[in-house]
């Protein structure tokens, strides 16, 4: 037995440890360019609209009131993203300055996110095929390179916005719905049978009701995963017993379910239904003005730019897919059955998805209602499926003796994805220099021309200084200038 024979898992394991650690230090390195966005200063100061969700966390003066105000149902968001930010920043001040430490609070946020995101799905997988912290690192370096956060496939597949709040509002929900549902794949896996449900009565039954008040997509989502959880129940009963449907063949399914997943099940979708009501409420979503029967035009053309356009990050991945799944039914077709039952309802819940999203209303800065954000959860369902179709493969060339082929051949998709997930060309650059502009200049004037053409803690330019309040406001919160100034950007 040669050295490298006897040590092949050590070195598996280093090697993909390395591979991690490069792509994550590149991931960084692309957060660090991230500017600030023009909703972070009303968010975190927070702007008295938004102050009224901080105090209603449960939107009761929408219930009871029917009262109308911003981000009714989005209490969760707004009020980690104002914790975060309320501390974080200060804490890096022992560090760098002011500014240095305001961007690296945001660093810190997007690579825990970002590593959250790959740590819980890698989870995920390596449960399904018998728990090893071997795999759980093996899965991580198969996901990782998929994971775009910048360059061509940004558009239509980048799974953390370049907006800091955006990171806050549509990634980081996705990764606590996983963690709380994870002990419901493991019972549908067969692996847990809730003997103990303690860790359900006393914290994820409560956490449920803020899961669902946190950003635009929860509650949806866990309004169509208990469909769909319910509807493969109803699937594996019917193929158990080969009963008729009818009324008394639904009740015995739901006594057949153990009861802390049909009482999570069932709160989970009432409490959803709940956010989706008091969301009717948003002030928000009075800035579209598509109506929904126009917005299910447009949603095609969406569906289409994100697979089709000359962003096809999702084609080469669904491609990807497809070829995996055509080697494992040629040289394991006995898998074919599994692995049907399980496209089928991931399918399923991909288009599912999609034809709830005109419901949830519109934006100018997304005309065709799919775009990065709203993609995630299906990227999120792409993404487990190229891990756990590679890993399929890879264990049965493993064993077929082709295992070197197969890995020049995902490792070119690899390399492709990787190749195209560049720095930004759009970067926080001027907008620090700008910021440490004002900040100098404070001192001694109170109205202040910048004479850089970039926002500053903004989304577009300052032509006045009114525009710039809340951005000052922010900007002396952290000590950056002296007192709150205002300030334009100087006229071209």
């Amino acid at each position: 037995m040669t050295f490298f024979q006897k040590h092949k898992n050590t070195f598996i394991l280093l090697t993909a440890f390395v591979f991690l650690f490069f792509d994550l230090k590149h991931s960084c390195l692309q957060y660090s360019k991230t500017p600030l966005d023009g909703d972070f200063a009303n968010i975190v100061l927070p702007v008295s609209s938004y102050q009224t969700v901080l105090n209603d966390p449960l939107a009761l003066r929408a219930l009871i009131q029917q009262e109308k105000y911003p981000a009714t149902n989005r209490f969760t968001a707004h009020f980690l993203m104002k914790v975060y930010f309320d501390n974080v920043p200060f804490w890096f001040q022992n560090i760098y300055n002011p500014i240095d430490s305001l961007y690296a609070s945001i660093t810190l946020a997007k690579m825990l996110i970002h590593i959250g995101f790959l740590f819980i799905l890698s989870f995920y997988l390596a449960t399904y095929f018998g728990f090893s912290y071997k795999k759980l690192v093996i899965f991580s370096a198969i996901i990782s390179p998929f994971l775009i956060v910048n360059g061509p496939y940004y558009e239509n597949i980048a799974f953390i916005d370049f907006s800091i709040t955006y990171a806050f509002f549509y990634t980081l929900p996705i990764i606590f719905l996983m963690m709380i549902y994870f002990p419901i794949y493991k019972y549908i896996l067969g692996k847990e049978d809730f003997k103990k449900p303690i860790f359900y009565y006393l914290i994820a039954f409560p956490l449920i009701l803020f899961l669902v008040l946190f950003g635009p997509l929860n509650a949806p989502l866990i309004f169509l995963i208990n469909g769909l959880l319910f509807l493969f129940f109803l699937n594996k009963y019917w193929g158990l017993n080969q009963k008729s449907f009818s009324i008394k063949t639904v009740l015995l399914i739901f006594k057949d379910i153990n009861k802390t997943v049909l009482y999570f099940l069932i709160l989970g979708s009432i409490l959803s239904l709940y956010s989706i009501y008091i969301g009717l409420f948003n002030t928000e979503n009075d800035w579209c003005i598509l109506p929904l029967i126009e917005r299910f035009k447009v949603l095609p053309v969406g569906i289409y730019n994100s697979f089709f356009t000359t962003d096809i990050g999702a084609f080469w991945m669904v491609f990807l897919i497809i070829i995996n799944t055509i080697l494992i039914s040629t040289f394991k077709p006995e898998f074919k059955k599994a692995l049907f039952k399980l496209y089928f309802f991931l399918l399923l819940f991909m288009i599912s998805y999609c034809l709830l999203l005109p419901f949830g209303g519109c934006r100018s800065y997304r005309p065709f209602i799919l775009r990065h954000d709203t993609f995630v959860p299906n990227l999120l369902v792409l993404l487990f499926l190229i891990a756990f179709s590679s890993y399929l493969a890879i264990t049965i060339f493993k064993k077929q003796g082709h295992i070197f082929i197969y890995l020049i051949f995902f490792g070119s998709f690899c390399f492709h994805f990787l190749k195209y997930d560049e720095l930004p060309q759009y970067t926080n650059d001027n907008e620090k220099k700008a910021i440490w502009f004002i900040s100098q200049k404070s001192y001694y004037d109170q109205n202040i021309e910048v004479p850089y053409n970039c926002p500053i803690v903004s989304w577009s330019r300052h032509d006045n200084y009114e525009q710039s309040k809340n951005s000052s406001l922010i900007l002396h919160k952290y000590g950056i200038t002296k007192k709150a100034v205002l300030f334009k950007n100087k006229l071209e």
